[in-house]
């Protein structure tokens, strides 16, 4: 044997011996994927939780030929969703017909043709026609004294942006000259553009 094959042979059997001394620290994994882990210190306690192992995935650990005593699972904090608007414009960075998601914190001002938002990281001043979906409706204040409250209206129908949506038994909350701001099927519907409505 060369002294490079021989050398070689020992670096592979080194290689070798060093995997099967340190098999016990190995993470472990579940059938899902799960990974089993001795814990770890973190100085980050905030970023990551450890529960213990349930007994069956012990049981999952001991099959794989590891010893599951102090053996951990780590799991992430859940993130609150920021909720989401989907609003879609006439024209956006030199599309045509665009729709894009934006959080509902990131609109800023709502005007007939005039929208100011922040998207991905940067503020817009749009003019021009726009619609926003809201997945939920958002809390509008009542009338005061019976008098500026909302209507109802049997069909809106709004056609703005590429946007072709109706709705039945809507509860219209503003209408004025080419602005429409809508409740329907548990959404809310703004609409800076072409709209009908019937009652």
């Amino acid at each position: 044997m060369k002294t490079t094959d021989k050398f070689s042979f020992l670096l592979l059997c080194l290689a070798i011996v060093a995997v099967g001394c340190d098999e016990n620290k190995s993470p472990a994994t579940s059938s899902n994927g799960t990974a089993y882990q001795q814990p770890q210190p973190s100085s980050d306690a905030a970023a990551a939780q450890t529960r213990p192992l349930t007994a069956e995935e012990s049981a999952e650990v001991k099959s794989q030929g590891l010893n599951p005593e102090g053996m951990v699972v780590q799991t992430q904090p859940q993130q609150p969703q920021e909720p989401m608007a989907l609003v879609y414009l006439d024209q956006f960075m030199g599309s045509a017909n665009t729709s894009i998601p934006v959080k509902i914190a990131d609109l800023i001002s709502i005007k007939t043709d005039q929208l100011k938002f922040r998207f991905g990281g940067q503020s817009y001043d749009y003019s021009g026609h726009y619609a926003i979906l809201f997945p939920q409706a958002r809390k509008h204040s009542g009338s005061i004294l019976g008098f500026g409250g909302p209507t109802k209206a049997k069909y809106v129908f709004i056609h703005s942006s590429g946007l072709d949506m109706p709705m039945q038994d809507a509860t219209v909350w503003e209408s004025k000259g080419g602005f429409i701001d809508v409740e329907a099927m548990g959404h809310e519907f703004i609409c800076s553009g072409s709209f009908e409505m019937q009652n």
